[in-house]
C-alpha cells in the first residue's frame, strides 16, 4: 500500500501492468489489505469482461481518493 500511495515509479509499473493484459476492460478483486495482512503475499483476480467496454468511468463515487 505504501508503494501505490507513495512511490510514482510503482504505479507506473502497475498501471502499464494492468494495461499490458490487453483487456479493453476487466474487473479486478483483491483481498480486503489491513495492517494485519500487509505483508502477506499479494495476490489479485482479474476478469477479462466485455460488461464494463465503452463505459465510463464513475468519477463522483470515488472522487474524494483521488
Amino acid at each position: 500500500m505504501q508503494l501505490l500511495e507513495n512511490e510514482g515509479f510503482f504505479r507506473s509499473f502497475y498501471n502499464e501492468f494492468l494495461v499490458g493484459l490487453g483487456y479493453e476492460a476487466f474487473f479486478r478483486e483483491n483481498r480486503p489489505m489491513m495492517k494485519s495482512n500487509l505483508d502477506a503475499k499479494y495476490e489479485c483476480n482479474i476478469i477479462n469482461t466485455d460488461f464494463l467496454s465503452g463505459k465510463s468511468p464513475d468519477v463522483q463515487t470515488f472522487r474524494k481518493c483521488f
